[in-house]
């Protein structure tokens, strides 16, 4: 649309350089060019210019004023398109003239051009006025001036060829390359044109057609021009792309534009007609709009007869469609007749206006508008309903009249305070004062009405009648009030009814007295909930600030009331006078307490009634809301919620007691599997039982089953960490004693008492002697006989036991049982085994147990299997190789055949047949065997094996005969008699050692004795560690934990190893930390047995220096100690490698060690698993040539306190340190049977009993049928009784004189190798009174004759 303007403007600019005004002579002496002196030809050409220059502007005076609308009004690209050309045409035309004349007048060229110039200006100017009248030429006046620009060009270039003085051909080449840009179109054209305005200015200089500066001057322009041209061409990209955004803005936009001249026809109309009023654009043009849209208000040329530049207005057209919109107009005057209208479709708006004018009217909301001053311009109908003043009243007077005095400022303050940037003032509250006085509330909105330049002309405002709203606002922030001041009180009583740490009581009063203060009454209480009746737990009244709770209202005077609450209903009686329920209260309980209004609640807790809360004001009634009751019956679930929390609280205390009785009695029961030890048990079990049952004292009496006496075995005393020390008087002491306690203890069920409540004055005195205040006893039954009772009591309140408690306890008791038989049990079992093994070692044959399969695969047997195959036994053991194996092939199948025969008939066998030993040699072998059968099954073999090679070999059959017989004489009798015939050297050697040791000796000789007696005892020791390793590799051993001075047994254990050290000129030292207690609690015989095993060890492997034993302290406690026992010697020391291989049993360092030294290797073994009975074990630190240092660690309770000899009194079975027998008239003629077949335990026996009692009366009887024979000639006061003796063993003996009239009382005492429960309960059966275990000394002997002749 304005391409022209770039042609226009650089014409122009082209003229006033080189017009009439010629250039400066500075600029043109520059160049080249000589001074020209300016000569006017002739008057005739100045006059013909300033026509022409007058033509040329009144030109552009007119283009400038109706080109804009001729545009307009064509609205068509191409026709805009050849517009443009033809003004082109027709200023090229002009200025060439004009320029050609300028030049001629002031002579400027060197050759005149002007016929030629103005020629071509003058035929431009031919062509020009053609198209203006002929169509064919218009439309293809672009394609003519083109032409006529490169024919211009051509003629420029020739001149310069023609010309080269000449400087107008170089400024016109240099003006026509500008404006091609703006010719030359598509941009197609303008490249190929400046390809070929350059191809020009390289062939002219190559060929030196022109000057050099010439051409270099016009590349130089040339480049210039085509940047600069092609800079433009870039932005007339973008000016096309934001015109077509435009005109998508215009045509396809919302606004409908029109273009319409002063009489009112429409040049030009928008695409956007369509959608908006359905026409065409064609059927708008002209004067038809106004005619299709029957806008009535258009009055042609005076409807834009106005002075007014815009004006915006709407009217209503008619749509193709027939329907009618509302367009808001925009018209703008563009030029004098041409006038710009935008239209916006604000039918819609304009609905929406019309009902938001109806529902102004109807609004029950007072809706108005004032101007700036506060005068009305807009009042609503509503506002006279609302102020009851007619509309004409309100016109008359200004809004702030209505206001409330005294709120009038405080509203015209705050509309006061506005800013710029404010829309509308927020929602502001106050009273006005309607026409008959009344207070209205209101809420008002108010919204700045502004000009364009931001200044207040008005404001709309809306106010609603929230009178009501505010009388609900009044009451709610009372209630409000009331609520926050209730809900303050119940956080209150919700921490307390959950809290643990206050109680029941405390928690009730302080709910009762906030509850009154609260809800501002005089009195509240609670009332504890029965069947027929209430009775007050708690009364708070606030006039005397002090609770009560002796009040009772029983349900036969008030039975509605209890009806009522039973109910789960709410007794609510603002006037007590006035409500039926309350009525039943008049004959004392209201009337008494003055009660004018009451609130009750009943409690439930669990769906059952609990209680009563009652809320009673006193003297002024009570209007009860909906908040006190709710309140009240918030505070009743508070009550509950207490009583709850209580009963909660009880619940998770009892199960707390119950998992620590549990937890307690797991850890009893882990005591109760894995010791063997009862003492150990007892210990533990009383100490962690009494602490977990809060008892102060636990114990445990036991029966005596020869005696029937009862004594306190084991007690524990609360804060004590171990047991106590048993009370001395509560010793010994006979069934009677207990009295009435002991009946249902004897029948085998729990005795319970509080003994306040017990009935027995004799009985409740004894308890109370010992401060027993209430106390459980729990019998023990052992195999159906009574053992003894578990007992705990309290010392300071009457304890009641709960169910829980009970049986937990009754289970520890039955435990208990169960662990004392086992451990009975596992001691008999254990002497039994340890009888049988000793036996075995010392038959003179091989002794065996083998499984029942192909090869009799051996599990046991005794050391004789070395002497009879030369194998030790540990390889068949091991199964490194079968006994069967051995067999002479020529026997192997008869001894296999009939062994298989012999027991599947369930029969022994007994066979000979011959083996080859290790050396190859041939042994003959006699076996017995027999089948061990369980539920029917051979589970094991036994049997003897005996070496008969030497029989074998002899050559008479009589002698062979004898060698059988008495071989199997020996077997028998020594089967007979094992544990009787092992221990009697050692019976005799100990025997005599203790006699002598109590006669008169030199010190030496004193010392010898004991070293020998002491010597015999570990010798003793020894064969029982053999079977205690035994014992220990099945489990089966078990530690004897007493208390013992230490260093008494550190002495003896010098003593022992002294000589030996002696002997090798060591240095024996005992090295005893001076913190070292002075008792141990320990089993002293095994620990005697490790450190006489480290000692002799230690004495063994060192042949110069020193041998020490060190006891120390590692860790101290007031009651335990971890005490370290070390030896050190200088000796060989032991390899690395070989370090742990010296505590496998029978192993040594190395054969060598065997050979130089001797020894089983059994010492280290036995030691360790000894000390891993007492949770501990040997530790070795060894270096080659200096010596070894072996130790171990034990944990062990401690004193510093020496045993108290306590004296019992009357007790049959006291030990009476210092009899006196010969001041005893009885013991001067005691006649004593002894029964014994071994005659150095008789002659042992016999010395003993002389050396205490020199007058007594001795018969030895060598067997048990002699002694019942010779029974009734001798009359005994005593017997003692060996057990294996031939003919009749002692058990028969004694049966048989129980039998005897004579014999019924006699004390028989057994004589036997045998210890423990077992052989105690066997001597019992047979009818015996005590038995004596082998080795026999002296104080023993002395023991027995004063317990059992003494009355």
């Amino acid at each position: 649309m304005v391409h022209y303007y770039s042609f226009f403007n650089p014409i122009v600019s082209y003229l006033g350089s080189f017009g009439w005004l010629s250039p400066p002579k500075a600029i043109l002496s520059s160049i080249g060019l000589s001074v020209m002196s300016i000569s006017i030809k002739t008057p005739l050409l100045w006059g013909t210019l300033l026509v022409l220059f007058a033509l040329f502007f009144f030109t552009l005076y007119k283009t400038k004023n109706s080109l804009k609308s001729i545009l307009i009004a064509k609205n068509n690209d191409e026709y805009i398109h050849n517009k443009e050309y033809q003004l082109y045409l027709l200023f090229f035309a002009i200025t060439t003239i004009i320029v050609e004349i300028n030049y001629e007048i002031f002579s400027v060229r060197p050759i005149s051009l002007l016929l030629i110039n103005v020629s071509t200006g003058v035929f431009c100017l031919i062509i020009y006025a053609i198209s203006t009248i002929s169509p064919l030429i218009f439309k293809n006046i672009q394609k003519i001036f083109i032409i006529f620009y490169i024919i211009y060009f051509g003629i420029i270039c020739r001149n310069l060829l023609f010309t080269p003085t000449d400087i107008i051909p170089v400024i016109a080449f240099t003006v026509v390359f500008y404006f091609a840009h703006t010719v030359f179109r598509p941009i197609k054209l303008y490249w190929f044109f400046a390809a070929t305005a350059f191809s020009y200015i390289v062939i002219a200089t190559y060929f030196e057609m022109l000057p050099l500066k010439t051409t270099i001057a016009l590349f130089n322009f040339s480049l210039i021009i085509f940047t600069i041209n092609f800079i433009q061409h870039i932005i007339a990209l973008n000016i096309k792309d934001k015109f077509r955004f435009s005109d998508q803005i215009i045509n396809n936009g919302n606004s409908l534009i029109l273009v319409s001249n002063r009489k009112g026809e429409i040049l030009f109309c928008s695409k956007t007609i369509v959608p908006i009023l359905g026409y065409s654009v064609d059927e708008v043009m002209g004067m038809l709009f106004w005619n299709v849209t029957e806008d009535p208000e258009f009055t042609g040329e005076k409807f834009h007869d106005t002075e007014s530049v815009e004006r915006v207005f709407v009217r209503k057209l008619k749509c193709k469609n027939g329907e009618y919109k509302h367009i808001e107009w925009h018209d703008k005057k563009y030029t004098k007749d041409l006038v710009i209208g935008i239209g916006h479709d604000v039918t819609q708006q304009i609905k929406t206006q019309k009902r938001y004018e109806n529902i102004v009217e109807s609004a029950y909301d007072i809706i108005y508008e004032l101007d700036r001053y506060g005068a009305y311009i807009f009042i609503n109908k509503n506002s006279e309903i609302v102020t009851g003043f007619t509309l004409k009243e309100l016109y008359s007077s200004k809004f702030e009249h209505l206001i409330k005095d005294g709120f009038q400022q405080r509203v015209l303050d705050f509309y006061a305070n506005s800013t710029e940037e404010m829309i509308n003032f927020p929602s502001f509250e106050f009273p006005i004062i309607n026409k008959n006085g009344a207070e209205i509330w209101i809420s008002q909105k108010v919204t700045i009405n502004r000009d364009e330049n931001r200044k207040i002309t008005g404001y709309s405002v809306i106010a609603r009648d929230i009178t009501f709203l505010k009388n609900i606002e009044k009451e709610k922030s009372e209630r409000q009030i009331k609520n926050l001041k209730y809900s303050a009180a119940l956080k209150v009583f919700t921490s307390k009814s959950y809290s643990n740490n206050e109680s029941l009581e405390s928690k009730l009063k302080s709910i009762l007295e906030i509850t009154t203060i609260t809800i501002s009454v005089n009195r509240a209480s609670y009332w504890n909930y029965f069947e027929n009746k209430l009775l007050c737990m708690q009364l708070y009244d606030l006039k005397t600030n002090e609770f009560s709770n002796d009040q009772e209202l029983v349900k036969k005077s008030s039975p509605k009331y209890f009806s009522t609450v039973e109910n789960k209903m709410q007794i609510v009686a603002s006037d007590v006078y006035a409500n039926d329920i309350t009525r039943e209260l008049f004959v004392d309980y209201i009337p008494k307490n003055n009660i004018v209004s009451l609130l009750d609640t009943p409690v439930f807790i669990n769906g059952e009634l609990k209680g009563i809360l009652c809320i009673e004001a006193v003297d002024e009634p009570k209007q009860w809301d909906n908040e006190d009751i709710n309140f009240s019956r918030s505070v009743s679930d508070i009550i509950a919620i207490a009583f709850e929390s209580k009963m909660r609280l009880d619940i998770e205390n009892k199960l707390t007691y119950k998992s620590e009785l549990l937890a307690a009695m797991t850890k009893c029961n882990e005591k109760f599997l894995n010791s063997n030890d009862i003492d150990a048990i007892f210990s533990d079990v009383l100490l962690i039982m009494g602490n977990a049952t809060k008892s102060h004292r636990a114990y445990y009496y036991e029966n005596d089953f020869n005696t029937n006496l009862i004594s306190q075995k084991y007690r524990w005393v609360y804060h004590n960490s171990s047991l106590t020390e048993n009370n001395p008087e509560l010793q010994n002491l006979p069934h009677e004693f207990f009295e009435e306690l002991i009946l249902p203890i004897l029948d085998n069920k729990i005795f319970e008492a509080t003994v306040s409540k017990i009935n027995n004055e004799s009985l409740k005195n004894k308890l109370l002697q010992v401060d027993v205040i209430s106390l459980i006893l729990f019998p023990i039954f052992i195999k159906n006989k009574f053992h003894g009772f578990l007992g705990f009591d309290d010392t300071s309140e009457e304890k009641k036991w709960s169910e829980d408690e009970i049986n937990i306890l009754q289970s520890l008791a039955s435990n208990i049982a169960s662990s004392i038989e086992r451990i009975t049990g596992q001691k008999a079992m254990y002497e039994s085994e340890e009888k049988f093994r000793l036996l075995a070692n010392n038959i003179p044959g091989t002794v065996y147990l083998s499984e029942n399969d192909t090869k009799y695969t051996k599990i046991y047997l005794n050391d004789e299997i070395k002497k009879l195959t030369g194998y030790d036994k540990s390889e068949f053991l091991e199964k490194r190789i079968h006994y069967s194996d051995l067999i002479h092939p020529e026997d192997f199948d008869r001894v296999n055949t009939e062994s298989k025969n012999r027991l599947s008939k369930s029969q022994p066998f007994h066979f000979t047949y011959r083996i080859t030993n290790k050396k190859g040699e041939i042994v003959w072998v006699e076996e017995f065997g027999d089948a061990v059968i369980n539920n029917g099954k051979i589970t094991y073999i036994e049997g003897i094996m005996l070496d008969i090679t030497t029989r074998k070999l002899a050559e008479d059959a009589i002698k062979s005969l004898e060698y059988a017989e008495a071989a199997n004489k020996a077997k028998s009798e020594f089967l007979a008699n094992m544990s009787h015939e092992i221990r009697t050297p050692l019976n005799g050697i100990i025997g005599f050692t203790d006699l002598l040791m109590k006669t008169k000796l030199e010190e030496v000789q004193q010392k010898h004795m004991i070293t020998v007696n002491q010597s015999a005892h570990s010798l003793l020791g020894i064969v029982n560690d053999i079977l205690d390793f035994s014992k220990i590799e099945a489990g089966k051993l078990d530690l004897h934990i007493e208390k013992h001075q230490i260093k008494d047994t550190l002495n003896q254990i010098i003593d022992l190893i002294q000589y030996e050290s002696n002997q090798k000129k060591l240095h024996l030292e005992l090295q005893v930390a001076p913190e070292i207690p002075a008792y141990f609690w320990v089993d002293n015989i095994r620990l005697k047995q490790i450190l006489i095993n480290l000692l002799a060890n230690a004495v063994k492997f060192t042949e110069n220096g020193f041998v020490k034993l060190d006891i120390s302290i590692i860790e101290f406690n007031k009651s335990t100690s971890k005490i370290r026992f070390a030896v050190l010697d200088s000796g060989i020391g032991i390899l690395k490698k070989n370090q742990q291989k010296i505590f496998k049993a029978f192993s040594q360092e190395d054969s060598s060690t065997t050979k130089k030294f001797g020894g089983t290797g059994l010492g280290l073994t036995i030691s360790n698993k000894l000390l891993g009975l007492m949770d501990s074990q040997l530790q070795l630190i060894s270096e080659i040539g200096v010596g070894s240092t072996f130790y171990f660690d034990l944990d062990l309770q401690i004193s510093n306190e020496s045993e108290i000899e306590i004296t019992p009194l009357n007790k049959k079975d006291a030990i009476v340190r210092h009899f006196d027998f010969l001041s005893n008239d009885f013991f001067t003629a005691i006649k004593i049977m002894l029964v014994e077949d071994n005659k150095i335990n008789m002659l042992l026996l016999k010395t003993i009993i002389k050396n205490v009692l020199p007058k007594a009366i001795i018969h030895e009887i060598s067997n048990g049928q002699l002694a019942l024979n010779e029974y009734e000639n001798i009359m005994p006061d005593i017997i003692f009784m060996d057990i294996q003796m031939p003919i009749m063993n002692g058990y028969e003996a004694t049966k048989a004189i129980r039998k005897l009239n004579t014999g019924a009382s006699v004390p028989i005492i057994a004589i036997t190798a045998g210890t423990g429960v077992e052989v105690n309960e066997k001597c019992i059966e047979a009818g015996m009174n005590d038995y004596i275990s082998k080795p026999i000394i002296k104080s023993v002997i002395e023991e027995a004759i004063i317990k059992w002749t003494t009355s």
